[in-house]
């Protein structure tokens, strides 16, 4: 049996600790599973793999040939899903370790999920995750509970216990701090204290990345930037850098964004990190990829693929989704033109030819509408520097 089409192997590869929420997944588009501290205390260690929707959901494309409904992402969007680029794993090596698969635990990719405290209010993010967004909506404030400390105190731990009993059986593992902005929340520097003194042990030297917008002020960098410095020795630091556009464009998508103190900060950072640029594509920035893979070549002070890469992502579930641009609002052979210039990886490739299949497979809905009705309150820009919105709002 062929089970290309449905496996990913980020469900194997991948954990996803949401210390806010209080839950687990195993890719980023996967919907998040609410886990009890009842199930946390009965599990243990073991709690990160071997929770009973986690074993179903292998089962179910291992032997069924199905994706799980927590894959709902993936489930709608079948043929345009991410998954067709994001998945490492061949036929071959499925078909010869399907037994394995179930049993052994992959993970080499741990993602904790700080908090809500974030500096900007993207275009395509919200209130779940940046407490700008919620200044801006007029949310109340959320003050934290003893059980949801128990709960973060207790993963926290567990998470210390499995990193530790990988010293010697991982190899080349990574750890990805998120948010919200992680580089302004206070805890990420306390659970770095933590782990680091374990991290400092293992034989293959881990990596850590931060996902930022690399918004921080000075202040905050400094810390950041030391933190790096001091550690290299036994750590390799990554910067996965949110950025997709270029200029006044990319401080309207990302809302509050200081585009010279981006670069500023982004030129700071590459002597010690290794940089990743995560592209989420969406509805505004897509005709413009082509600015931010030139804006890439022209800044960077360290070596392609030595030092720096792209990385794919998209919009899906909202209307900042790229299917809403009719096909001929994008220069597609144009932006296939810079990136073979450039010689820029193939998965990056392979990503833009799936994101031009995508294109026009949604029309305008109320949904649509309303959404852009509200960023125009914020700026009559959005239309002036984005046309093909002009065009679609008629």
């Amino acid at each position: 049996m062929r089970i290309k089409q449905n496996v990913c192997s980020k469900l194997w590869t991948d954990t996803n600790i949401d210390f806010r929420r209080q839950t687990l997944r195993h890719c980023c588009k996967q919907d998040p599973h609410d886990i009890t501290l009842d199930e946390i205390n009965e599990l243990g260690v073991d709690v990160f793999e071997k929770y009973p929707l986690h074993v179903h959901n292998k089962n179910k494309m291992l032997f069924d040939n199905k994706i799980p409904d927590s894959c709902n992402f993936c489930k709608l969007n079948n043929e345009h899903s991410i998954r067709h680029s994001w998945n490492t794993w061949s036929d071959d090596f499925i078909n010869e370790n399907r037994p394995q698969l179930l049993k052994q635990d992959l993970t080499n990719y741990f993602e904790i999920d700080m908090g809500d405290k974030c500096d900007l209010a993207c275009v395509y993010c919200g209130p779940q995750s940046s407490t700008t967004w919620q200044k801006e909506l007029g949310w109340p404030s959320q003050r934290e509970n003893s059980e949801k400390i128990q709960w973060q105190e207790t993963m926290m731990n567990l998470l210390e216990q499995r990193l530790t009993q990988g010293i010697e059986a991982l190899g080349g593992i990574t750890i990805n701090f998120l948010g919200g902005e992680p580089t302004l929340i206070p805890d990420t520097y306390k659970i770095l204290d933590k782990l680091l003194p374990i991290l400092k042990q293992y034989k293959h030297k881990p990596n850590i990345l931060f996902t930022t917008n690399l918004n921080t002020k000075s202040t905050l960098m400094d810390r950041f930037v030391n933190t790096m410095e001091s550690t290299k020795e036994y750590v390799n630091w990554s910067v996965g850098v949110s950025i997709e556009d270029v200029n006044e464009r990319a401080e309207l998508v990302r809302y509050g964004l200081d585009f010279n103190r981006f670069t500023k900060n982004l030129v700071r950072i590459a002597p010690h990190c290794k940089v990743y640029f995560t592209c989420t594509q969406n509805f505004l920035s897509m005709p413009y990829f082509g600015d931010i893979v030139e804006y890439m070549f022209n800044t960077m002070p360290t070596v392609y693929k030595d030092d720096w890469g792209i990385t794919a992502n998209c919009v899906y579930d909202n209307a900042l989704d790229p299917a809403y641009l009719d096909h001929d609002m994008v220069d597609w052979r144009g932006i296939e033109n810079i990136l073979t210039k450039y010689n820029v990886q193939s998965d990056i490739i392979d990503h833009m030819k799936n994101m031009e299949a995508r294109a026009g497979t949604k029309t305008t809905d109320d949904k649509f509408m309303q959404t852009y009705q509200l960023l125009l309150k914020r700026s009559e820009k959005y239309l002036e520097l984005f046309p093909h919105l002009k065009t679609k709002l008629g």
